[in-house]
């Protein structure tokens, strides 16, 4: 027999299921700004049917229902997109370091403008040509005097604002590593409540969108992806490292690496392995700190110490109007402590390494000289274990051409005629960390080029080759030792300064030339005070192709290196704004799934208010019928 009590238990069970959803309603319209809510959707469910189909089912027609339940409270959340959204996170946060940080390093150089290092430059050749017209002028040696040093403090001030800027790069890196952590701790406590709840036939909605809003910060910081299909525990990895998994997270720390300038570098703390941390806002600050900026600081130093070794081999050869030769303009600081050029590579208290910068021939030749001989020219492996770099000349061929197949032979070493016409040869930079930069390597002439022609060898053949991995070397050489510059201490442009043989002593530069008093080929003395020949030389290297391998003036270098920061600024907007767009329209598109509709709430608000009265209407009838029964039958 039907209960008379079922219209009535059938009411209660609609006014209940109405009432969660417009409590639902209510949450979804509250938490309208609230970031990385998710709509979230009552699903209803008929209850079970009043008599089951068996042997003892009453006889009557059709199956009567009893009514409406809530099956569950789910989030409108679609987890390919999610996937898709955490996948392009980690280029977006790449991109986005990038193109801010290296737009502050382009700012540095403050170009174009009219105080950075280029009119700085031009102002200090233009100070050495107002000598050449008045060389026993105190007051344009004095000027000169004061533009040098205007010179010198904009290099060094470039120098130190790109170090800061790397030091600040670097303090960045650790806080995006220990921000890593504490998203992973996070995500383990998360994980341990959800499971909680889950056991308990419940879904913690608000759990889930607070755990998927962390996912979306750590997967622009580095590329993660995520195992969601394990029904036990929730899996989040790094590389092929777990980072969390379930109830537990694992720790990165931020290593202070010795063979990296003591920068930080993300590791796995149980195994001492480096996090393969892929795409993202920490590969992004190492990439600018260890490859942009570390570029930018290295292309400064050999601009700084390319003019000061320039200028200081033609200073040398001159005379003061006090009569002294021989002396620096520019200080210098060697990576060698002694003439030899000999240092300690490995640091265990051998010398066992020649470090020169650069070397000139004792012969003077001129860019039509023929080469009346063939041979290869070896300048060793400009990586570890590659291959050799060597070109190969003819007697037929000029030393214009020869010059030209160096330079652009990728040897990292720049040849030129000096201004005297003797062939020099100097040390660029390099990518090989396994050596110091600015540093001859190799050195070997199987012809007579290098030899007897330019006279920088002393004898051709494996046997009279020079290589840095001797520490001496140096004796391969064959001219005199004034005419050999010691590769320069690390950041030549944080130690630019005037030597002190002219620092407070305009006498002391060199603006002339002198003459040879005692017949040993030597000028000793003094042509004359209005004597400007050197400073002529120093005024016409600013014109000189002596910088890089494709012979670059000193002013075609730095543009050069503002060109290639503008550059690298230009692709990193470029490729942010790409990134970016992808990443919007993916956002976008979870929004108009997962974001909360103010209409569409609404309108389910009217429907479920509509059936919220239906229901209490039903049990309000219901109640009246048993009313009748109860209290009017008279039974």
């Amino acid at each position: 027999m039907i209960s008379s009590f079922l219209g009535l238990e059938m009411g209660r069970g609609a006014l209940q299921t109405t009432q969660k959803g417009l409590q639902t309603v209510s949450h979804n319209l509250q938490n309208l700004n609230t970031e990385g809510f998710t709509r979230q959707r009552v699903t209803q469910k008929t209850m079970p049917a009043l008599f089951p189909a068996g042997m003892n089912k009453p006889s009557m027609p059709g199956q009567l229902g009893t009514g409406v339940t809530v099956e569950e409270i789910t989030r409108i959340r679609d987890v390919y997109l999610d996937d898709r959204i955490v996948f392009e996170n980690g280029g977006l946060g790449f991109w986005e370091q990038k193109k801010t940080m290296l737009h502050q390093m382009e700012s540095i150089f403050n170009e174009p403008g009219n105080a950075n290092i280029r009119t700085e430059l031009e102002a200090f050749w233009e100070s050495w040509q107002t000598v050449s017209e008045n060389p026993s002028d105190d007051a344009a040696r004095i000027h000169l005097l004061e533009r040098t040093k205007t010179l010198n403090e904009s290099f060094k001030s470039q120098h130190y604002n790109l170090k800061d800027m790397q030091t600040q790069t670097n303090a960045l890196v650790e806080q995006k590593v220990n921000r890593i952590n504490n998203i992973a701790e996070t995500l383990a406590v998360l994980n341990t409540q959800i499971k909680k709840q889950e056991l308990a036939g419940d879904n913690p909605n608000d759990l889930y969108d607070k755990r998927d809003l962390l996912i979306d910060e750590l997967s622009t910081l580095a590329d993660i992806r995520l195992e969601r299909d394990n029904v036990k525990e929730f899996i989040v990895y790094i590389g092929a490292e777990k980072l969390v998994q379930g109830e537990y997270a694992a720790k990165i720390e931020a290593f202070e690496d010795p063979t990296n300038k003591g920068f930080v570098t993300p590791r796995w703390q149980q195994t001492g392995q480096n996090v393969v941390i892929g795409l993202g806002e920490i590969s992004g600050l190492v990439e600018v700190r260890d490859v942009d900026l570390d570029d930018m600081m290295t292309r400064l130093d050999e601009l700084s110490y390319s003019v000061a070794d320039s200028v200081n081999a033609i200073h040398r050869e001159g005379f003061g109007l006090n009569g002294e030769t021989d002396n620096a303009f520019f200080r210098e600081f060697s990576l060698a402590k002694n003439a030899e050029g000999a240092i300690d590579f490995n640091e265990d208290g051998v010398l066992d390494a020649t470090a020169l910068y650069r070397v000139t021939g004792s012969e003077k030749i001129t860019l039509d000289t023929i080469m009346g001989t063939n041979g290869t020219i070896n300048f060793g492996a400009m990586r570890p274990n590659g291959n050799d770099v060597t070109i190969d000349y003819t007697a037929s061929e000029t030393v214009e051409t020869v010059i030209d197949k160096i330079n652009r032979s990728g040897a990292e070493v720049t040849a030129f005629l000096d201004h005297t016409g003797r062939l020099s040869i100097k040390a660029q930079a390099t990518k090989d960390k396994n050596v110091p930069q600015f540093m001859l390597r190799h050195l070997e002439d199987s012809g007579g080029f290098l030899t007897g022609i330019a006279g920088i060898l002393a004898n051709s053949g494996q046997d009279g080759a020079f290589d840095w991995q001797n520490p001496t070397s140096i004796e391969t050489l064959n001219m005199p030792r004034e005419l050999i510059s010691l590769t320069p201490e690390i950041n030549a442009a944080g130690w630019m300064g005037l030597d002190d043989a002219v620092a407070s002593r305009p006498e002391g530069i060199a603006a002339g030339q002198g003459f040879d008093t005692t017949g040993n080929g030597n000028p000793d003395t003094l042509t004359g005070f209005n004597d400007n020949r050197n400073a002529l030389s120093m005024a016409n290297l600013r014109f000189n192709t002596i910088m890089t391998g494709r012979a670059a003036t000193f002013d075609d270098y730095f543009q050069q290196t503002i060109a290639k920061a503008g550059t690298l600024s230009e692709q990193a907007i470029r490729s942010f704004d790409k990134t970016e767009a992808v990443s919007k329209s993916l956002t976008g598109m979870r929004s108009k799934i997962s974001g909360v509709s103010v209409d569409e709430e609404m309108t389910k608000m009217i429907t479920l208010q509509h059936a919220y009265n239906a229901a209490a209407r039903l049990v309000s009838t219901t109640d009246r019928l048993l009313d009748v029964i109860i209290n009017r039958m008279g039974v």
